[in-house]
């Protein structure tokens, strides 16, 4: 299970890491001045922050199933992806913008609560948990913007911002079969020590 949830790290952070790399410069080709493609990144990043610590207030309230709640976050962002792409292809600010505070504050707004997740799953060895997704989660935030820049490069933002929605999706899928068989490990070793 930890190796699918670093993958699912892996996917998500890879998507969410070129958000920081990639948005200004995608909302000047857009058509937004540079002093206002700085002010999406500061509302967008503003969004992530307060979302962060919504979340977190939220997760004392909660019992649990937080992967879930990461996994629909991280497909929220994979929303906000692909609005950021089609806010490029069309020049349209609106709908930029929307993309720019939903992958940034939804769907980067999570990680907090996987690490929480992951311990609360790990109890008995969360450092060796988070060790193994936190290198997963450190791959995709070198190679995430990395793939980004050369889609920019060949494709336009619209192709690196669509690519980046899929990723999302697929790190939120990886991220449910991780949920899946971490599940099972725990129901089998529940029956073993009755």
């Amino acid at each position: 299970p930890l190796v699918a949830l670093a993958i699912a790290f892996c996917l998500a952070a890879g998507a969410s890491a070129s958000l920081g790399a990639f948005l200004v410069l995608s909302a000047v080709s857009t058509g937004f001045s540079s002093a206002a493609a700085g002010l999406v990144a500061v509302l967008a990043s503003a969004c992530g922050i307060a979302v962060r610590v919504l979340v977190g207030l939220l997760a004392d309230r909660r019992g649990g199933r937080h992967f879930l709640l990461v996994a629909g976050m991280i497909s929220v962002g994979a929303l906000g992806f692909a609005a950021l792409a089609w806010g490029s292809l069309l020049h349209a600010p609106v709908l930029f913008i929307f993309g720019a505070v939903v992958a940034f504050g939804i769907g980067w707004g999570w990680n907090g609560l996987f690490n929480y997740a992951l311990v609360q799953n790990h109890p008995n060895a969360p450092a060796r948990a988070t060790g193994i997704t936190q290198t997963g989660g450190r791959l995709g935030s070198v190679i995430g913007p990395l793939i980004c820049g050369v889609l920019v490069e060949h494709v336009g933002y619209t192709g690196a911002w669509a690519v980046s929605a899929g990723e999302a999706l697929l790190g939120a899928g990886t991220l449910l079969l991780g949920r899946h068989m971490l599940q099972q490990r725990i129901r089998r070793e529940t029956e073993r020590s009755e």
